[in-house]
């Protein structure tokens, strides 16, 4: 299946980071120094249940939890997995490549002894995307706080999703007013547009790779496809993901079939590819997306299978029906967050299908649950200045628009002569090129439509037009 393995909370900088209580790194010296009476070297390899393995030795274990030391990815760690998330567990191999514990890597930049060095500390970089989804939330912030991140180098970035649903701006609606799964699909559009300067942009221009990791407080909207960008998810108690129901529809319900569903899946595809990327379940997607997609589930071994059919047989548990007659959901359960047209994930829910790798309430749980335990420092970065000028810039823009609007309807053409009219018109051009010079600073965050203002086009024809009306006059 496409759950999640401890595997993922150790790579990265973790196995940089000092645990404590005895769960440090091995230093280099006693991890590579050959015993002269032992004639070959062995290891033990832990195949999870993702495919991937991890190759050295296993300190100690218990029914539930295996304590190992060794290297993943390249990377020294020492660790404690648990054994619902591996598959296989072999023992004794024979080593036939180069040493497991190898000398550390050029680039660590700093000792592996955690009591020695007190460097050895994760640097962590954390990003709180807060605000509305689309407007405080937007690509150009979150590109000037990633410069900001490179800059200082960190060893994990952790973004903080908890956008404010209660305010997205459809109609001014209240939060009572905006059910949990309110389709808000076409948003993935502003998601796509933020991922490049997570993932790929890191990939390609970071030299140092830092470990990307989500934290959802809540994650409603646009920002639900967000942290599905990383294979590492956590969940806060209370947190919530979903909101993107109901995108059938979008196209509603007459016309040809066939378009509407190559439709869907053209809508669909992207969010479902990069579920896929990041190790998760795309048959989610689909449910947490349509709310005529039927979904149920069934534990077997710890691990969730999936099955897109009502349940029929004992230990199978409905995610979503079909929404249909009967199944419907009423306005009551909506407004309570119990409808099953679509899928909206909780802590505990979201843990079981292993989509979140663990329920954290601070920063510090979450430290733990990445395995860097209490030896980190969190970087003083300017994300949180960044986001918050955004965000007043934003909101200071959406209000002097209106006013700039109707200045501009304010202004007369009259006058005696050709002059007057037309310096009348060039005061109109001086308000238009106003609101375009916003509008196209915050391209990123206001849609035009939304606020029913004039978009950077239809501010360039009223120009346009307004200059042939000067023109004009002047003959």
């Amino acid at each position: 299946m496409f759950r999640k393995t401890a595997l993922a909370c150790v790579m990265g900088v973790a196995a940089l980071a000092a645990l404590p209580d005895g769960l440090g790194l091995t230093s280099v010296a006693s991890a590579t120094e050959p015993s002269a009476t032992e004639p070959e070297k062995t290891q033990d390899v832990i195949v999870f249940r993702s495919g991937k393995q991890a190759e050295g030795k296993i300190i100690s274990e218990t029914d539930t939890t295996v304590v190992f030391e060794g290297k993943i990815s390249g990377i020294m760690i020492r660790t404690e997995f648990d054994k619902s998330d591996i598959l296989a567990i072999r023992r004794g191999e024979l080593i036939e490549t180069e040493p497991m514990f190898a000398e550390a890597p050029a680039d660590a930049g700093r000792s592996l002894d955690p009591i020695d060095n007190a460097d050895a500390a994760a640097r962590v970089y954390v990003i709180e995307f807060d605000g509305v989804f689309g407007r405080d939330i937007s690509s150009t912030p979150v590109k000037n706080a990633m410069r900001d991140a490179k800059k200082l180098g960190p060893d994990v970035i952790v973004v903080v999703v908890s956008n404010d649903w209660s305010k997205a701006l459809q109609g001014g609606l209240k939060e009572d007013d905006l059910p949990d799964d309110w389709g808000m699909f076409d948003e993935f559009n502003i998601a796509d547009e933020i991922e490049p300067y997570l993932t790929e942009n890191v990939e390609r221009e970071w030299e140092k790779q830092p470990r990307v990791v989500y934290w959802v407080k809540q994650a409603m909207g646009g920002a639900a496809f967000v942290p599905f960008w990383s294979s590492e998810m956590y969940f806060a108690p209370d947190a919530r993901l979903g909101g993107i129901g109901y995108l059938e529809r979008i196209f509603g319900s007459t016309g040809d079939e066939v378009v509407r569903e190559k439709q869907f899946s053209l809508r669909l595809g992207r969010a479902r590819g990069m579920a896929i990327q990041s190790g998760y379940e795309p048959k989610l997607i689909e449910a947490l997306a349509r709310s005529d997609y039927v979904l149920s589930y069934k534990l077997v071994g710890g691990e969730p299978v999936y099955f897109e059919r009502f349940p029929e047989n004992d230990g199978e548990i409905l995610l979503t029906d079909d929404g249909k007659d009967d199944n419907e959901d009423t306005i009551e359960l909506l407004a309570r967050g119990q409808g099953n047209d679509v899928l909206t994930l909780d802590a505990e829910l979201a843990k079981t299908l292993g989509v979140s790798q663990g329920t954290v309430a601070s920063l510090d749980d979450l430290m733990f649950k990445l395995g860097i335990h209490r030896n980190y420092e969190i970087l003083d970065g300017r994300s949180d200045r960044i986001m918050s000028q955004w965000r007043t810039g934003v909101r200071g823009a959406l209000r002097q628009i209106p006013r700039m609007l109707k200045d501009y309807e304010a202004i007369e053409i009259g006058g005696a002569d050709a002059r007057e009219r037309n310096q009348a018109r060039s005061r109109q051009i001086s308000k238009l090129k106003g609101i375009r010079k916003i509008l196209v600073k915050y391209e990123g965050a206001i849609n035009p439509r939304r606020y029913g203002f004039p978009s950077i086009t239809d501010i360039d024809a009223m120009i346009a037009g307004i200059k042939l009306q000067i023109a004009a006059d002047r003959d």
